[in-house]
């Protein structure tokens, strides 16, 4: 079941990714440069490396001693408009800098919110509302990276900590698959 699920993802991934390239006259391979040099892990699956994601952060790898942040998203339709945006965490305090404080083993920062490859906002909250108009018809990526207040991207053993979930806007069950590089642990 969870194979299948991970094949779903990646090649829904890999259709929205071609469908958006297509739209933005990307090269054909799909991949925008990068302005790190942090490793690309080949065993996630295409795009939960952020590859193709234009950005100039630095990764930071999670402090020996420090726990292991750890995120999950989730989408729930809006009665109004679009969707609402959940931010599980755990091991990670998300607050804006002006709040930052030491809490030991504990990591903090914030969140930046990808859709469709594209950086959208920084989140510093657990609930974030996303209009309709936020997305195109048919398939959508949303995603979200751990950041630190300098904004560069936290890593547990060189893989980004982020999550996923791709949808498809305009079905009732819109919900179509989701990753987590670091998933909570029940």
């Amino acid at each position: 079941m969870l194979i299948n699920k991970i094949v779903l993802f990646i090649g829904l991934f890999s259709w929205a990714l071609s469908a958006h390239s297509a739209e933005q006259s990307m090269p054909m391979n799909h991949q925008m440069p990068m302005n790190h040099k942090m490793p690309m892990n080949q065993n996630m699956p295409m795009g939960h490396n952020m590859a193709g994601m234009v950005h100039d952060h630095q990764p930071v790898a999670v402090p020996d001693g420090a726990a292991v942040p750890q995120l999950e998203i989730r989408l729930f339709r809006d009665e109004m408009s679009g969707f609402n945006l959940h931010l599980r965490l755990a091991n990670f305090n998300i607050a804006p800098p002006e709040f930052e404080k030491t809490l030991g083993r504990i990591l903090e920062g914030h969140a930046h919110l990808y859709i469709n490859g594209k950086k959208v906002q920084r989140v510093y909250g657990r609930y974030v509302h996303l209009p309709h108009e936020m997305f195109k018809e048919g398939i959508n990526m949303v995603m979200v990276s751990l950041n630190a207040h300098n904004h560069n991207v936290w890593t547990y053993k060189e893989q980004q900590i982020l999550a996923s979930i791709a949808i498809q806007r305009d079905r009732e069950k819109f919900h179509l698959a989701d990753f987590a590089s670091s998933p909570i642990k029940q």
